[in-house]
């Protein structure tokens, strides 16, 4: 992982935020949608997380962290460092739009993302206000769903992922009974989570043409 890659032209930082650690994954996309996982790590602190986005040359507004936990203090750090924060909520079939059900990954009512202002600033802060993405957690499950089983041709996983990558990533499975998407085992889906969003986070920044069909010679040094 972590390679450069010449048809890089969006690099997306996402942070899921857990009660005491965070982790963070950082995936590359070419503007016809093709994507690259470029990292991903275990981190421990607020600061840790900052240090994670400067070294692998993050834009502030290219990082989203999850405010499903922590509210308040993810957006105060958002508020800190000029990031967004994303929520996943329970809009199954999409959104209303001017009364009207949209599907869409993502809310589309009004010309910007909600606002929310936190209970405190931290010293330094560059906004006092941060911008909260919602996407639907059904519409972004089925993206991934899409996307790890070839249907999104150019998503793709390094071979040296690593085996808590593998773990997370394989945590959500769907239940044929329940017809539903069910978690198993103990190591947590957090990653799972991550790619679901950076693939909404795409579409919101504009890389909407993802491929439905390999029209190239895949990533030889990756699997989809």
């Amino acid at each position: 992982m972590g390679q450069p890659w010449a048809d890089e032209s969006l690099r997306l930082m996402l942070v899921d935020v857990q009660q005491t650690h965070f982790w963070a994954l950082i995936r590359t996309f070419a503007a016809d949608g093709r994507s690259r996982l470029f990292a991903c790590e275990r981190l421990e602190t607020w600061e840790a997380v900052r240090a994670f986005q400067i070294k692998h040359g993050v834009l502030d507004t290219a990082v989203l962290v999850d405010s499903g936990h922590k509210t308040d203090d993810t957006y105060a750090h958002c508020c800190m460092w000029g990031w967004f924060a994303i929520k996943g909520t329970e809009a199954r079939d999409g959104f209303l739009v001017d009364g009207e059900k949209v599907i869409a990954t993502w809310s589309l009512t009004g010309s910007a993302p909600t606002r929310f202002s936190p209970a405190y600033l931290l010293p330094g802060s560059v906004k006092s206000w941060t911008e909260v993405l919602s996407v639907s957690k059904a519409l972004t499950t089925g993206m991934l769903a899409q996307a790890r089983g070839g249907r999104l041709a150019g998503w793709t996983v390094p071979k040296d992922a690593p085996d808590f990558y593998l773990a997370q990533m394989a945590a959500r499975q769907f239940d044929d009974r329940k017809k539903a998407w069910v978690t198993v085992g103990k190591q947590g889906e957090h990653l799972w989570d991550c790619e679901r969003y950076a693939l909404a986070a795409a579409f919101i920044a504009g890389v909407f043409n993802l491929p439905t069909q390999q029209t190239e010679t895949t990533n030889t040094n990756a699997n989809t």
